[in-house]
């Protein structure tokens, strides 16, 4: 059945995308005969199989599968064919887009100048990309040097979405329909002090004189680029929530940030914590794990049974970051055990039953980590809290109900558990 596409009031509609044939994971193409890489079936589900990995939200294993393939290609007859090359070339394009969140700055902004195209045909969710990365940001006044960068990479991108000239408001002659010219003409159109959201990105693809002249498959590309752009710029008419302060265009939003912890030192002789020793430590293990759940909360399990107190909690950090924290609990018997013995010690046996049918409930994390931070690493209630406030401005992205992990009352912070 063809694939088709519809754009329609802000949104894209698409069929399902296919699936492979064979999926192809990193171990069974590192153990690939290097000559199959010339069989058309074989990069179809190559191609297929890391587009995958997009879809299960598995970015760090795209990493590993891009450089599981670059050794591969260099073992293989398929690198001498220049077509087939191109091939995997751009294979190893949407490997990076798939792990996009986890590239260092300089890849981060090279992707945007050079092949943010292949994203848009891909149906790679450009905007989704940016949240995910900025998320990692858990300091509101880092984000906005990495949006700008963002934007800025943007408009130096000369690849072209359609064949036809454009028409730019304030320029005489017809320009190409390069990504740099459509976001010119895009803000001709549509001032940023007055802002931009799906209104006005739908209004200017499906009625815009210029976009007129495009395939619905260009207009669809077209609308994804703005979506993305607009996102950048007026963050808080996304209806996202990021630790925010200013946007590029000067103007200043309100929006759910953690607030910076202060160590406290008190004659009880108990561990405070320095939190940006943390997030230094959370990125480090981001670089060592490459974002995969498992190694992290093995790592988090490691370093409680060590108290070491940076660790696990920089452990704690990026899966919060990474939105995988309401897993830690579900994910982790040992954890669960943890929760378990907390609920029979406090008397709530009638609990017990609720952890093993939703071991994922709010409820149960802020128990878990009332007693990883404080019990267990020896945390002052207050630093504890504080923490748990930062996990909650984090995890809060992937639902309403882990925003209230820590209850404020009249100043009074506790664990809602």
């Amino acid at each position: 059945m063809a694939q088709t596409t519809t754009v329609l009031s802000g949104f894209i509609r698409a069929d399902a995308p296919p699936h492979p044939e064979r999926f192809i994971d990193t171990a069974a193409l590192r153990a690939l005969d290097p000559k199959a890489l010339i069989s058309d079936r074989v990069t179809k589900d190559i191609r297929a199989s890391v587009l995958e990995y997009e879809y299960s939200g598995e970015w760090g294993e795209a990493q590993d599968y891009s450089l599981a393939l670059t050794e591969l290609l260099k073992k293989s007859s398929a690198a001498k064919d220049q077509s087939r090359l191109l091939q995997y070339e751009e294979i190893l394009l949407l490997c990076q887009w798939v792990s996009y969140p986890f590239l260092i700055d300089i890849a981060e902004r090279q992707l945007l100048r050079l092949h943010l195209l292949i994203a848009l045909e891909n149906r790679i969710n450009i905007r989704k990309k940016f949240l995910d990365r900025l998320t990692l940001e858990a300091a509101p006044e880092a984000v906005h040097p990495v949006r700008l960068g963002f934007i800025n990479a943007m408009r130096a991108n000369t690849e072209l979405i359609g064949t036809e000239k454009i028409k730019i408001k304030g320029i005489d002659d017809f320009q190409q329909p390069s990504i740099q010219n459509w976001l010119s003409d895009y803000e001709q159109q549509y001032s940023q002090e007055e802002g931009r959201a799906a209104i006005e990105e739908a209004g200017y693809v499906n009625n815009g004189q210029n976009a007129s002249h495009l395939s619905t498959r260009d207009r669809g590309a077209l609308l994804q680029l703005l979506k993305a752009y607009d996102f950048l710029f007026f963050p808080d008419l996304q209806q996202d929530v990021l630790p925010m302060t200013e946007a590029p265009s000067g103007r200043t939003y309100q929006a759910r940030t953690p607030s910076e912890a202060q160590p406290q030192i008190q004659a009880s002789g108990r561990a405070s914590y320095d939190y940006r020793a943390v997030r230094a430590q959370a990125q480090q293990l981001l670089r060592e794990t490459g974002g995969n759940e498992k190694r992290i909360i093995q790592s988090l399990v490691s370093d409680l049974q060590d108290g070491s107190a940076v660790n696990a909690m920089a452990s704690l950090l990026l899966l919060a970051q990474l939105r995988m924290l309401d897993n830690v609990v579900a994910g982790e018997p040992r954890f669960q055990s943890m929760v378990r013995d907390d609920l029979k010690k406090g008397g709530h046996d009638d609990m017990v039953q609720g952890l093993r049918a939703n071991p994922r409930a709010p409820q149960f994390l802020a128990r878990f980590l009332s007693i990883a931070l404080e019990e267990r690493l020896g945390l002052l209630s207050y630093d504890a809290l504080d923490f748990g406030s930062h996990l909650a401005s984090l995890l809060s992205l992937k639902g309403d109900q882990y925003a209230r992990l820590v209850i404020n009352e009249g100043g009074k912070m506790r664990w809602n558990q």
